[in-house]
């Protein structure tokens, strides 16, 4: 009895040894919470600028008819739009708020060869997070006979609800993979996106990006869905990886081998 008491004592101690060496290996992990934060820093700056764009693109493909959408008012002069915002819109089950204004410069026609946009902002906010700084858009025809634009972002500023700052620098080209011929039907549009960035988080962190898989975003979805990002973080590399074109906020980060599934979109 004695024997058969000890050896349950010595596999129950090893059992809860076995148990706190995985737990704290768990609490080890190298992709850790700071990691993720810093990600969704990154992604969320980086959908909030998208998302200036699509508006922008909007307001100058429909603006003859623009004051008919009644949550969005368009001042139309010549080579300028501004649009006024107080508006609700939701994108996968995430609401936006906007408010405040965006200007609109312009010369040339929409999506030809050589048409050029620059936006700037006046106290605009999405859902409380004040954005900042100047948006140049040039276009033109790649060898492939493609809509291509070149899009570089100065002085990008995110001021979040809690009084943290973002900010971001960033030159990406986005290419109309599919929908040019439709501009009117955003939901059938296809971009394809590559480029870079750098910035700091909202801890202060700096970062920097490199788009190594280029990025799809879909019309009937709005989110990147597919591609690869290579992100460094003080240091820290990490490779966040959209997935295979399912339109959700899933993505695998991975940092030093190990990677994590974690879901996207959860700040503001």
């Amino acid at each position: 009895m004695k024997t058969k008491s000890l050896l349950s004592i010595i596999i129950l101690f090893v059992s809860l040894m076995l148990v706190y060496t995985s737990c704290e290996k768990d609490d080890d992990s190298n992709v850790d919470s700071e990691t993720v934060a810093s990600v969704e820093d990154d992604v969320f700056s980086e959908e909030l600028f998208e998302d200036v764009i699509n508006e922008a693109d909007n307001g100058i493909s429909s603006n003859k008819n623009a004051n008919a959408n009644n949550c969005r008012k368009f001042t139309i002069d010549a080579g300028k739009i501004t649009i006024e915002f107080d508006c609700d819109t939701t994108i996968l089950d995430k609401q936006f708020t906007r408010k405040g204004k965006i200007h609109i410069t312009y010369s040339g026609k929409f999506l030809e060869n050589g048409f050029k946009k620059t936006v700037t902002f006046e106290d605009y906010s999405v859902n409380g997070n004040k954005i900042e700084g100047t948006i140049e858009i040039t276009t033109k025809l790649n060898t492939d006979k493609k809509i291509e634009r070149t899009n570089v972002l100065t002085g990008g500023k995110i001021t979040l609800a809690d009084g943290t700052v973002i900010t971001r620098e960033s030159t990406h080209t986005r290419v109309f993979a599919e929908g040019a011929n439709t501009i009117f039907r955003p939901r059938d549009d296809v971009y394809e996106i590559t480029g870079n960035a750098s910035g700091t988080t909202a801890k202060g962190k700096n970062y920097t990006v490199t788009i190594t898989k280029k990025l799809i975003i879909k019309g009937n979805c709005r989110v990147i869905s597919e591609g690869i990002k290579e992100i460094t973080v003080d240091g820290v590399k990490a490779i966040l990886d959209f997935g295979d074109g399912t339109c959700d906020r899933k993505a695998s980060l991975t940092v030093d081998g190990e990677t994590k599934e974690i879901t996207l979109g959860k700040r503001g």
